[in-house]
């Protein structure tokens, strides 16, 4: 069977933001009913539709798409909205300037004359007469032309996810289901040459590329959640079952040194819903740790990984875990980053915004976290430096498109690029390389 998490993202692609992901697509509207202070509203009729916006950034440029939606309600008891304002600030919101009005029947427009490398906040207007007006959800972007990128398979069929840079990154490891069969590869850059590892999915490679850890293929019963699986680590010497012990285990990283993983699985729970965070050394015999439980969050959801951290890694200094989970803000989800000790404790926050922002991904010098998050409407890849706290846009144009669910990122051992899972036009999905310029 197809991995849990392709099969998701599969359905995002096709469903998404549709009420079997309802709860998060409530997060991207945690702000959409906020609004401006200059702009009050004093109509008591029927409130017009809200739009969602969508921004797609360029050079000196930004594409704007929206539509608009009812949550359920009655169609009757909302308004067709007649005109659009589109209103900018400059200085984090607290000034808004009305730069166009726009008929109601449009739903895309560009902007242009932006200033490249400087980050713009965005909402629609949507108003109608004798109707109460609706703002759309905020959003944020930097105009600026993509950086070089590449699909490292481009012209080769198939479908492809989960990069991992190996030996100086002369060569990558990615997952491929064949024949409702997940393998693990590894494709030399320089040569083309592809080599079939093992079965198995989500590799990771060891700091020197001397190994790569990998999930053994999720065996399932039909109707059931699925059976336990094991992590490998793959050298010359051929593979060696690390740990596996009636649990099932996702996302596996090493260490900064090389000596540990880091992971998830439900080995605590008892009915097997859910994953924490833990450790394990690499050495014959060694016992995986406990970091950080599933989370108990207070509404309902069915699917398990909601309720889970994602894509755990190490931290600079090797004494903490950097993750992403869901938070609670208000009655909404969002998907926050945040940090706890190796040796388990309290958690701390390394990004929390009012949009999703999730796959952190450390850079071999420590002093930058890339991430995706969908500050722009769409889910784009984002770069934070550690020390002074600035952050860019290093994605976000219509040229490219993240396949969010289980996204995994890599740096480049020389940090000069990034890797991760995109999809093509055919509804593939292939890995990309993107250039990271200082």
């Amino acid at each position: 069977m197809p991995s849990e998490f392709l099969l998701l993202d599969l359905m995002a692609h096709y469903m998404k933001r549709k009420l079997s992901v309802l709860f998060i697509f409530c997060c991207c509207w945690w702000t959409a009913c906020e609004q401006p202070n200059e702009i009050p509203i004093t109509s008591s009729g029927l409130k017009v539709y809200q739009p969602q916006v969508f921004a797609y950034r360029g050079d000196q440029t930004v594409d704007l798409n929206w539509g608009w939606y009812t949550w359920g309600e009655d169609e009757a008891e909302r308004a067709d909205p007649e005109s659009f304002k589109i209103l900018l600030s400059e200085n984090g919101g607290q000034d808004w300037l009305e730069v166009e009005q726009l008929s109601g029947n449009i739903n895309q427009y560009q902007l242009s004359g932006l200033v490249n490398g400087r980050s713009y906040l965005l909402m629609l207007k949507a108003e109608a007469a004798g109707s109460v007006s609706s703002y759309s959800n905020r959003i944020l972007f930097v105009p600026e032309e993509e950086g070089a990128f590449k699909d490292l398979f481009d012209g080769i069929p198939g479908s492809r996810h989960w990069g991992s840079y190996g030996l100086k990154g002369t060569y990558i490891s990615y997952s491929r289901i064949v024949e409702n069969q997940s393998y693990i590869y590894r494709y030399a850059l320089n040569q083309g040459a592809i080599f079939r590892i093992a079965e198995g999915e989500d590799s990771d490679w060891s700091p020197i590329g001397d190994q790569i850890a990998f999930l053994t293929s999720i065996k399932s019963i039909e109707g059931d959640e699925p059976e336990t699986n094991s992590i490998l680590l793959h050298s010359e010497n051929g593979p060696r079952i690390l740990f596996g012990e009636n649990s099932h285990q996702r996302e596996v990283s090493w260490s900064h040194d090389g000596n540990s993983l880091v992971m998830l699985s439900n080995l605590d729970q008892e009915d097997g819903s859910g994953y924490g965070i833990w450790t394990i050394e690499t050495v014959e015999g060694a016992t995986p740790r406990l970091v950080l439980p599933r989370m108990e969050l207070p509404i309902l959801l069915t699917d398990p990984l909601v309720s889970s951290p994602r894509r755990p890694i190490w931290g600079p200094d090797s004494e903490s875990i950097i993750y992403s989970r869901f938070v609670q803000k208000d009655s909404f989800l969002i998907q926050d980053i945040l940090s706890v000790p190796v040796e388990g404790g309290e958690e701390s926050i390394v990004i929390s915004s009012q949009w999703n922002d999730f796959a952190p991904a450390l850079s071999p010098d420590g002093n930058q976290l890339a991430f995706v998050s969908d500050r722009s409407g769409v889910d784009a890849i984002w770069i934070r430096d550690l020390e002074t706290n600035r952050m860019r846009q290093l994605t976000g144009s219509s040229k490219i498109v993240l396949a969010a669910e289980g996204q995994k990122l890599d740096w480049h051992p020389d940090g000069k690029a990034l890797l991760f899972t995109a999809w093509r036009d055919n509804d593939s999905q292939t890995i990309m390389r993107i250039t990271v310029d200082n």
